[in-house]
């Protein structure tokens, strides 16, 4: 964003300004929060002055041609905030704004022309893509494609080639096997949901607003993602999943005793030509019981990759650890081994569509700005040949407490049990608990400090609240 030096000089004081304002709430100095409350509400003021005094000045300016003419407004996650939080917009500004509206309805909506919806901007899309692939991602193992319509086909080519005949000199060449092409259809399908925007972060900061809605989005859109291409239901509002559709790729079932043999036929079972990009995906629970199978030398034959830290390979071949790919409730999982970005191919609408109101869907009740995200894509099973799944491969699961969905803040039972005794006697001191020496067993000092906080009858309910 280009901004003048008063601008800047300005955003550094607001900076600072939050600073303080942040440290007084923390150490609950009220006379203090509420002037730099104020002094941060001014500077805002001053920058938006300064913001409106630059946008026109720049309107102003002669171009080389020594014509007057207006410096175009270019839409951006700034404008794109800016508007969505009820900021004044310069001329300028709202011509910018009305025509990302209609490029909204009429390139993204398609069949549904009403209002209130934009494109999100380029650059900030360009951080939501990012931050999704930073992370666990489909859009890191398959091929993905842009695309701009909301429909389309796609052709590739089947089969393997003959040899060319040994042809004499004006002998008659003999026809070799024709190459045979299959057609890929794809139809973009609609994901949207809806999140609430507290107002007191559209008035915090620019920087929280679009952190929020970039994070919002970019989780929404990856989890979406990742059910829909690996486990679609595929039909008419699904994507075909990588995973879940039956006969897509050769299957391979799991042996119950495992051994490096029969991973190398695995590697064999795909053609020697897509071998060269292939790599093993898995998750966690199957790398885990793979990596005990051992050499005579007792090394696992799963090893580090030299070229890359923190990788490892089996067979020579990488391996991708994805704990999106689920276990069920058999403790049954799948690996999948072969050119993945070959074998499948994800299409995306590469803009991202997003709808605000601080009226309908209940905001107005909650004081809220609502956003809805809306994203689209599909996803085909494509190269059938450069994939093998192998299904039924048992696992071991950790035994795992599940979470406490009533968890408060008071002191329980189980809490303390999980403290060390050097731990529960700094709390003994704190809370100036009677009757407990060195010699005291942790389940006595346990006892003692629930009694000093809760020191009735129905202690032991509260206490084992959380239990």
């Amino acid at each position: 964003m280009r901004m003048s030096n008063e601008m800047r000089e300005i955003r550094n004081q607001l900076n600072t300004a939050l600073d303080v304002l942040e440290e007084a709430v923390a150490s609950q100095d009220v006379e203090k929060a509420q002037n730099m409350r104020n002094e941060v509400e001014k500077l805002k003021n001053l920058y938006a002055i300064a913001e409106k005094t630059f946008n026109d000045r720049q309107a102003m300016k002669i171009d080389d041609d020594g014509e007057k003419g207006e410096k175009g407004t270019s839409y951006n996650s700034q404008l794109f905030y800016k508007a969505v939080s009820g900021g004044n917009l310069s001329d300028d500004e709202i011509n910018a704004m009305v025509k990302a509206k209609n490029d909204y309805k009429n390139t993204y909506t398609e069949g549904n022309k009403k209002d209130g919806g934009y494109t999100v901007p380029d650059e900030l899309s360009e951080e939501i893509f990012s931050s999704i692939k930073s992370e666990e991602s489909v859009r890191n193992l398959v091929g993905v494609e842009n695309v701009n319509s909301i429909t389309g086909t796609r052709i590739f080519r089947k089969g393997t080639a003959n040899k060319l005949y040994n042809t004499a000199e004006a002998s008659e060449i003999k026809a070799m096997n024709q190459a045979e092409y299959a057609p890929t259809t794809y139809k973009q399908h609609k994901f949207a949901g809806i999140m609430s925007i507290s107002n007191e972060l559209l008035e915090d900061s620019f920087v929280n607003f679009i952190n929020e809605i970039t994070s919002w989005l970019a989780e929404a859109a990856r989890a979406t993602e990742n059910a829909e291409i690996l486990y679609g239901a595929g039909g008419e509002n699904h994507a075909q999943g990588l995973i879940s559709t039956s006969g897509a790729y050769q299957e391979i079932t799991a042996p119950k005793t495992l051994t490096i043999d029969f991973f190398r036929a695995v590697t064999l079972s795909i053609k020697s030509g897509y071998r060269a990009n292939s790599s093993w995906t898995m998750n966690s629970l199957a790398f885990d019981k793979i990596s005990a199978l051992k050499d005579q030398n007792g090394r696992s034959f799963i090893q580090p990759d030299p070229r890359t830290p923190d990788a490892y390979m089996l067979l020579g071949y990488p391996i991708n650890v994805y704990d999106i790919i689920l276990t069920d409730e058999d403790n049954n999982t799948v690996i999948l081994f072969g050119d993945a970005k070959k074998a499948y191919r994800m299409f995306t609408r590469k803009d991202l569509g997003i709808e605000f109101t601080n009226i309908g869907a209940g905001a107005f009740e909650s004081d809220t700005l609502k956003a809805k995200g809306i994203e689209r894509f599909d996803g085909k099973v494509f190269d059938r040949d450069a994939l093998a799944i192998i299904r039924n491969f048992v696992v071991t699961p950790l035994s795992i407490t599940s979470v406490n969905n009533t968890l408060g803040d008071d002191i329980t039972e189980a809490s303390l049990k999980n403290l060390t005794k050097a731990q529960l006697m700094e709390l003994v001191e704190e809370f100036e608990v009677t009757g407990i020496t060195e010699s005291s067993t942790k389940n006595q000092i346990v006892a003692a400090i629930l009694e000093k906080i809760y020191p009735s009858a129905d202690s032991s309910s509260v206490a084992n609240a959380e239990a």
